[in-house]
């Protein structure tokens, strides 16, 4: 009787850590980019016509952050979070990913909550 508890606690633990190995795992793939499904239909010199003119220009978005905690815990994120982007960006990088990387800063300082006085 002993042995038949312990043959299904073996078993329900089996089954749980296969199941826990699919998860963390095995991941099923997302649906194909729009460039993969389709080339050649994608035009990007519209699009970045678009962020270089239109979207880069303008003022601060949002308004200023009061609570300083919150302020200096978001400021050393984004610290962190550019320095790690800006490490892994290409030492000889393309004219695209140059313009995108510059859109991208642009459009940053346009949504993050500082305050110049």
């Amino acid at each position: 009787m002993a042995n038949r508890h312990i043959t299904r606690r073996i078993l329900l633990s089996a089954i749980g850590l296969l199941f826990f190995l699919f998860l963390f795992f095995v991941r099923p793939q997302g649906p194909p980019s729009p460039a993969i499904r389709a080339p050649g239909h994608i035009d990007h010199s519209v699009a970045a016509k678009l962020t270089k003119d239109d979207l880069t220009r303008g003022e601060v978005v949002m308004p200023r952050l009061g609570n300083e905690t919150a302020k200096a815990e978001l400021g050393r994120a984004t610290w962190k979070y550019f320095h790690t982007m800006l490490a892994r960006y290409p030492e000889k990088p393309t004219t695209e990913q140059q313009e995108t990387l510059r859109s991208y800063i642009y459009m940053f300082a346009r949504l993050y909550p500082w305050y110049v006085v």
